[in-house]
Formats: structure tokens, sequence, C-alpha cells
């Protein structure tokens, strides 16, 4: 026969027995204020951590990915998953109890009782024990890339620091995993392309100053003016001298009129048309010499205009040979600098 319970019969039973319930409700809440008054507070620290894939991986701290299971976010999970073994490793939590000791993060373990029929543990192994089933929460989330991690301790300050510690340790083995190999050898290369920059800076420095060039298109735009006016100069003394020799002949036909070839004053004029007709083939030779275009046994060496033109063509040919060899150095000081960015970057 099952028994059939009523409000009334309830309360009635609950006044019958009034002083039991009421010892029994003493009994639990001093065991209740004992436990609150004996127990050391415990203080959760927390963070998380974003996972990026790639440098140019765009990644989803949102919750808005819900449904989203391609092959490209499952591999993300994956490797998210893995990240968070990696935090929660018992590699890594020794190392963050190594750093700041087992007595300071659980100063009661020291005390504990040791069975000496029982093989004990270390005080390092017991603390990432105690980490590992209670005091560290790793969780990751299902829609986006981040990693959560919460720390228990009785020391507020403690816990806030392990957190960090922990992250700042992950992120290390994370870039001991993925980039010690690289980053050696491009540290090598980084150094050896400084070295060749450097080099190659000095080299076109040293040219500079050898050559004392400053820019050698200005240079040269005013030498070919020079040269310009020069032969301009050189021009307007043939044009003079082809003017005179032009006197000269007018005025020996209009003697000829009067005089004789044989006349003292016809043989002064001959006279003079040759030395004009000389000074003439002079200047056209000096002007043949300076241009480049051969040398006349005729030409005299002291011809100031000449002089200073071949002057100038040996500058000019200078200099070119001199730009050749200064835009070599400038090309290769700007592919060694784009060498050494590249291995920077």
């Amino acid at each position: 026969m099952t028994p059939e319970y009523t409000k009334r019969g309830l309360l009635t039973v609950f006044f019958r027995q009034k002083y039991k319930f009421f010892v029994v409700f003493v009994l639990v809440c001093a065991a209740v204020a004992a436990y609150l008054v004996n127990a050391k507070p415990v203080y959760l620290a927390s963070g998380a951590l974003l996972i990026r894939f790639g440098s140019d991986a765009n990644p989803d701290v949102t919750e808005s990915r819900q449904g989203e299971m391609s092959e490209t976010s499952n591999e993300r999970r994956e490797m998210i998953a893995s990240d968070a073994d990696l935090i929660s490793s018992r590699d890594l939590l020794r190392t963050l109890v190594n750093k700041y000791g087992p007595e300071k993060i659980y100063p009661k373990e020291k005390d504990a009782d040791t069975d000496p029929g029982k093989i004990q543990e270390s005080p390092i192994e017991l603390a990432v024990d105690k980490l590992q089933h209670g005091d560290l929460i790793v969780k990751t989330r299902e829609t986006s890339d981040l990693i959560d991690i919460t720390i228990f301790n009785a020391d507020a300050a403690l816990a806030a620091d392990m957190a960090r510690s922990l992250m700042d340790l992950f992120i290390d083995r994370q870039a001991q995993f993925n980039r010690k190999p690289q980053t050696a050898f491009l540290e090598t290369q980084i150094k050896e392309a400084s070295d060749k920059l450097a080099q190659s800076q000095d080299a076109l420095r040293r040219y500079k100053s050898e050559t004392g060039m400053t820019s050698i298109d200005d240079e040269l735009q005013q030498l070919l003016k020079e040269k310009a006016d020069a032969r301009n100069v050189s021009l307007q003394t043939i044009s003079d001298a082809e003017s005179t020799l032009s006197d000269l002949q007018m005025k020996r036909r209009e003697l000829l009129n009067t005089y004789r070839e044989d006349s003292p004053a016809v043989q002064n004029v001959d006279a003079s048309i040759r030395t004009a007709g000389a000074q003439m083939q002079a200047r056209q030779n000096d002007l043949r010499l300076s241009s480049g275009g051969g040398s006349d046994a005729s030409a005299p060496a002291n011809d100031l205009v000449a002089s200073h033109i071949v002057v100038i063509n040996k500058r000019i040919a200078q200099l070119e040979s001199d730009r050749e060899k200064f835009n070599d150095l400038t090309r290769q000081v700007a592919l060694d600098e784009e060498n050494y960015k590249n291995y920077v970057t």
C-alpha cells in the first residue's frame, strides 16, 4: 500500500518533529559557517589567445560562423585544438612551475603527509598535476579562433601573473616550433646582406670622393654649352677670314683695271690674299681637329679655341666613362638594399 502525502499531513509531521528539524538546520548552518570562516579564498584569472593562420589570414573573433563546416575551417579547428593541448601540456606547465616555484604556487604542498610505503612525486610534479586536474582550464570556442585560459589560485596577483606567463610561454614555444630553423638561416642571410650593402655603399661613397663629382648631368650640360660657344667662336673666326679674303680678292680685281699683274700694288695685294687664305685654312683645320674630324699637319698647336675644345672633349669622354661606373655602383647599392629589405621582411 503506497502512502499518500498531503499538505496537511506534512505540516502535522513537521510540527510534531519541529525540534529535530530545528537542530538539523542549526547544525547545517554551523557547518557552512565554519567552512566559510576556515576556507581560504580562491581567485580566478582568465585571458584569451587569438590564433592567426598565415601572414594574410584574418582571424575570426566573432561568434558568427555557426554551421560553417568547410574543410578549411575543420583544419583550423584541429590546429586550435592542438594549440590548446600544447598550453595544458605537462612540459609547458612544468616550465611555468619552475619559473615561480611549487612552494609559491601551492604553499601547503610542502606540509602534505607522506606515506613511507608509497612512491612520492616531486613537489614540481605535484603542482603540475594539480594545475592539470582543476586549477587550469583551457577551452576552445567552436565558432571563433580564440582560446580561453583560466587559472585558479589563492593569490590573486600570482594567478594573473601565471596566466600571462603561460601565454608568453606558449607564444615562445610556437615560435620555436614554427620559425626557429628559418630564423637562424634568415639571421645569417640578413647579416650577409647587411654587410654587402655596407660594402657597396662605401664603394659608391669612395668613388664620389675620388672623382669629386656632384652631378654628372649638370657638368656635362655645362661642358656641352662651353663646347658650343667655342665652336661658335671658331666659326665666327672662319667667317671673318673668308670675308677678309673676299675683300682682298675684290680689291685685286679693281687694281687690275689700272695696274699690270707684275706691279708692286698688285703684288702686295696678292701677298695679303695668300696670308688671308692660309689663316682661313688654318681655322678650318682647327675646327675639324676640335670636332674630331682628323688632324692636319698645317694646323697650329697653339690655337686657343681648338685647344679649349680638345680639353672639353677629353673631359666629356672622362665623364661618360665615370658615369658608366657611377651608374653601375648606384645600381649595385639599389640591388643590395632591395635584397636586404626582402630578407628583413
